[in-house]
């Protein structure tokens, strides 16, 4: 999948502790493994959503969400 690619290219250190669950109309499903990085996302979430939809050339994630 693309987009697990470009999640491990851009999000490092992110993606040791999260992977990718589904997408869910344009929503990236994150399954957590630790709670410090969910917060993390979650407050960085706009940035994150501009860096992984850079690939894309168009807004191909609008949202994350978690399981």
């Amino acid at each position: 999948m693309i987009l697990n690619s470009v999640w491990k290219n851009e999000m490092k250190e992110y993606s040791l502790y999260c992977d990718i669950f589904s997408i869910e109309k344009k929503t990236l499903v994150l399954k957590i493994k630790n709670p410090v990085v969910k917060n993390e996302i979650y407050i960085k979430k706009d940035i994150i959503l501009r860096k992984i939809n850079k690939y894309f050339n168009s807004n191909f994630i609008k949202d994350i969400k978690f399981v």
